[in-house]
């Protein structure tokens, strides 16, 4: 078995009719997981909420615990709706962000020491946040690029 599957743990609340293609993804794509993280639990959230607490269609999110050395991968319905191949994009997709997550982490951490306008700290966590998703979109392309590439 892959030594990088041995990191997943899939929760045993996320439904068994998407738990059983998990692995296969997980698989696939565990090359992606950075050797930092000693764990990528995976787990459902049947009501998904954005940062303001608005219900989410996102087919998934990552939480990252850098310190702790584990994220967690959310799988939330509309998952279920999405072909196999966009599957397989969103699991990169999520992998992704476990790679580029340490370093949004560490300048939310310095910008939360500043001593900085509320609105102003807002405004830059927000255009943080949208170039580090752009960042890990990118990356999914790239992977998906090469993954195309190596077929051939």
């Amino acid at each position: 078995m892959n030594k990088k599957l041995e990191k997943i743990v899939i929760d045993g609340e996320v439904p068994s009719d998407i738990s059983k293609g998990l692995p296969a993804l997980f698989e696939k794509n565990s090359y992606i997981i950075p050797d930092w993280c000693s764990e990528v639990r995976v787990i459902w959230d049947a009501s998904p909420e954005d940062e303001d607490g608005n219900a989410s269609d996102a087919p998934a999110y990552t939480d990252t615990q850098y310190e702790y050395r584990f994220a967690t991968v959310a799988i939330c319905p509309s998952f279920l709706a999405e072909s196999v191949e966009a599957k397989d994009k969103i699991i990169k997709h999520e992998l992704g962000h476990i790679i580029t997550s340490p370093i949004i982490d560490h300048i939310f951490q310095v910008l939360e020491i500043l001593d900085l306008e509320e609105e102003t700290l807002n405004i830059l966590k927000y255009t943080l946040q949208q170039h580090m998703e752009a960042v890990t979109e990118d990356l999914t392309t790239v992977l998906l690029r090469a993954e195309d590439k190596k077929r051939k």
